[in-house]
């Protein structure tokens, strides 16, 4: 979307702190590759609006200058895109009818919303998914909860749920000739099943109905591109358009696994079920050698040591994890652990500053670059770096106290440089509602909150002491604690 040929100046204020920040300024160099980079943190942002002075354009990526007011002076001198994701900022701008070019969208992070906006329609690099799904801390679908993003091409129209559901969002009736009428409400679509018994849904955009089958609208907008052009059902379901029961594959993978799952009478990956014995046996083939990992009286049995098998071979990338089915392990959780952290910690060990050389590999933009190859060296680097770092997490917890504050519980540590990774080793969801590190710098305070929790909206809290962020990650500075330390 480089409509701004004309442009002589450009200038784009990035999220420093963050990878998503990073990611997103990275994205926005590669269109104007002489556009001046301007890092901002919140608390930590006095000097923007003095380095915008004479340029024409000015792009804000995941990021935006609080109060709001800041924004609106600057819109007033200059042209403003903003693609941001942090909702209180996105609140705040929609309290005073703020409006400038640009998306904000709460529930996709911001280097999502740069890529989709400069690259309309095209499919989004692995590294910029991975990034995205570790920024908004998407917990919801990881722990099996319905979560809501627009469907691609159709924003501000419909968004489909990790459950695979549609709904048309609340807009204005148009009649034939365009004129608007009564607002027409929020609903729930009802699908209807194509002629290879496919769920689908009409969608009206720009005046043309399109059927769209909602396994690949769900693909779309939640799952990692890896290269097919196909959606699998795992379980064989073709009804079962739950995010968690769905990948990405190609036509050779997607006939594989339709033969697979005809035998043994098992939907589970590796599974089968030998009648003479009256056992399930977990199996696989691997390079042309078939391996038998074992029997069990239980057919999930056979699906988790299939799939500790595959995990401790380190061929997680190779073969397909068991998720599909109820009872088995749940996509997100595995892909979690052995896809999206990994590769957040590699990317922190790798020169990573928007101007490096490594973004345009990542993003697929230099010929002959393996970028699949590229990311699972990121993916194993970072594995490497987490085995340390839980470790370090577990001691730094030993000081850890809890409290309550904000109407919540809280487990709390003097910390810098933490993340939500830190708590692991005493976060207990059944008597935590909050993750709180704290450490002193630069005269400041500076507080970090996260969540899991459904119901807890920490970007909330942040946004009520300065700062800001979204529903699970969020922070700010101050002067004084808000909280007494104990002792």
């Amino acid at each position: 979307m480089n409509e701004e040929s004309e442009v002589k100046k450009v200038a784009c204020v990035y999220h420093s702190a963050d990878l998503d920040g990073k990611c997103s300024a990275a994205i926005v160099l590669g269109q104007y590759p002489d556009c001046k980079l301007v890092g901002a943190n919140y608390g930590h942002d006095e000097h923007v609006e003095g380095e915008l002075e004479g340029y024409d354009l000015v792009f804000f990526v995941d990021y935006g200058l609080q109060p709001i007011s800041r924004m609106v002076a600057l819109s007033e001198r200059t042209k403003v895109v903003w693609l941001d994701h942090h909702e209180s900022a996105v609140k705040a701008a929609e309290g005073v009818g703020y409006n400038p070019d640009g998306t904000r969208v709460v529930g996709k992070a911001g280097c999502e919303l740069v890529w989709e906006w400069f690259y309309p329609g095209e499919r989004m690099p692995e590294a910029v998914k991975l990034l995205g799904v570790y920024d908004t801390w998407r917990m919801s679908d990881m722990l099996g909860g319905e979560r809501w993003l627009p469907v691609a091409g159709y924003e501000g129209l419909y968004e489909v749920s990790t459950l695979g559901r549609v709904k048309s969002l609340s807009r204005p009736y148009k009649n034939q000739a365009g004129e608007c009428g009564a607002m027409q409400p929020e609903k729930i679509m009802q699908p209807s099943l194509n002629g290879a018994g496919y769920p689908q849904v009409s969608l009206w955009r720009g005046g043309v109905l399109r059927a769209q089958q909602i396994h690949r609208l769900v693909a779309q907008a939640f799952l990692v591109p890896t290269g097919g052009e196909e959606v699998n059902h795992l379980d064989g379901d073709r009804q079962n358009n739950a995010a968690e029961n769905l990948e990405w594959c190609t036509r050779a993978e997607n006939m594989a696994h339709a033969k697979k799952l005809g035998w043994g009478s098992s939907g589970y990956y590796g599974v089968g079920y030998r009648k003479s014995r009256g056992l399930w046996i977990a199996r696989v083939m691997v390079r042309g050698v078939r391996h038998h990992i074992g029997e069990y009286q239980e057919e999930q049995e056979a699906a988790e040591a299939y799939d500790l098998w595959v995990t401790q071979e380190g061929l997680e990338h190779d073969l397909p994890l068991n998720f599909g089915r109820s009872g088995a392990k749940k996509r997100e959780s595995v892909f979690w652990k052995q896809l999206v952290l990994p590769f957040q910690y590699g990317m922190r060990t790798a020169p990573n500053d928007p101007d490096s050389a490594i973004w345009p590999c990542l993003f697929g933009l230099v010929e002959e670059t393996p970028v699949k190859q590229l990311v699972q060296d990121l993916v194993q680097d970072g594995k490497a770096v987490l085995l340390y770092v839980a470790q370090q997490n577990a001691i730094a917890m030993w000081a850890s106290f809890e409290m309550e504050h904000w109407g919540y519980n809280c487990l709390v540590v003097n910390r810098g440089g933490a993340n939500s990774q830190l708590f692991e080793s005493k976060w207990d969801p059944e008597r935590h509602d909050i993750m709180v590190a704290f450490y002193f710098s630069r005269d400041l305070w500076k507080v970090y909150l996260y969540t899991d929790k459904e119901g807890v909206d920490v970007s909330k809290i942040a946004f009520a002491h300065g700062g800001g962020g979204h529903k699970r990650a969020a922070g700010f500075t101050c002067k004084e604690l808000p909280f007494v330390l104990p002792g």
